[in-house]
């Protein structure tokens, strides 16, 4: 069976030109985020709203995602009400085999993703990846969040991940996601390797050349990753909106399987095992961040 690759721990698009990068919320192209996905047609080939920008910086990798969510704010803010509302949606992630919500020294929140190499690696091996969870006042956005993590795997450092969201209408919501570290020698070597065994031929969403051309080729190495990356939590996300509450275990399999349906829309870039493999997986799993 395939190895997962390295996903969460080492993380020009589809028509629309983003704002500069920024891995903070309070920028002020943040706030007018909404109204430009609201202008943007079908973006290809999700075929919605959808704009996706990724860049390597020297030593740092950073990438952004903005879209519209076919769901109300109210679901979306409900599933990622708290830390354990958060780990419920990342253990969707078939990188991620465990997250747990702690408090901390100075009543810090910490997020502990227990993220695998493979479906074959046991939980008790896997990485300990502890983000601190903050939660952001902004007067403009009504849901927004960091997470961040000074350390991470293979020597990696300064991983960050910024949510914000707004309504988009009464029915849909506007979301927007960065996500971005600084690189190590070994998480170099480690990347080049799987891009050049088991990641071989794998590709991201964006073109060099047009983004719109389903024939145009899509971009592959780190770049390619980190696209596919943040798009698995994009679909996580969605899924858990539509659950917003996660009463039972049946609402958990509903998220389970609204996630891995969408991961087998776009099958060259993000399909890594079956739906059996899948639930055999996940659905041990405690889905509430324990």
């Amino acid at each position: 069976m395939r190895h997962f690759g390295t996903g969460v721990a080492l993380a020009a698009m589809v028509t629309a030109v983003l704002p500069p990068m920024a891995l903070t919320a309070e920028d002020p192209a943040a706030v007018d985020f909404v109204n430009r996905l609201q202008q943007m047609g079908p973006a290809w080939p999700f075929g919605r709203a959808l704009a996706l920008q990724s860049s390597v910086r020297g030593g740092q990798q950073i990438i952004q995602l903005e879209a519209l969510i076919d769901r109300p704010f109210r679901d979306l803010q409900a599933a990622l009400a708290d830390p354990a509302q958060w780990c419920a949606t990342m253990i969707l992630h078939i990188n991620n085999i465990g997250c747990r919500a702690e408090t901390g020294a100075m009543a810090t929140t910490r997020i502990v993703l227990k993220v695998a190499r493979g479906p074959e690696q046991p939980a008790d091996q896997a990485y300990d990846f502890e983000f601190r969870y903050q939660p952001l006042a902004l007067p403009s956005l009504p849901l927004a969040v960091r997470m961040s993590a000074a350390r991470g795997p293979l020597g990696t450092a300064d991983h960050e991940l910024v949510l914000a969201a707004a309504p988009a209408g009464g029915s849909h919501t506007a979301l927007r996601l960065s996500y971005g570290h600084t690189r190590s020698a070994l998480a170099d070597w480690a990347m080049n390797l799987y891009l050049n065994t088991l990641g071989q031929g794998r590709v991201g969403f964006s073109s060099a050349s047009d983004a719109q051309d389903p024939q145009a080729s899509r971009v592959g190495g780190v770049l390619g990753l980190l696209e596919r990356n943040l798009v698995l939590y994009l679909f996580a996300i969605e899924a858990a909106a539509l659950t917003p509450t996660l009463r039972d275990a049946q609402d958990y399999k509903q998220r389970l399987l609204a996630y891995f349906h969408a991961t087998e829309r776009h099958p060259r870039q993000l399909r890594e095992v079956d739906l059996q493999a899948y639930l055999a997986l996940k659905q041990p799993l405690a889905p509430i961040g324990k």
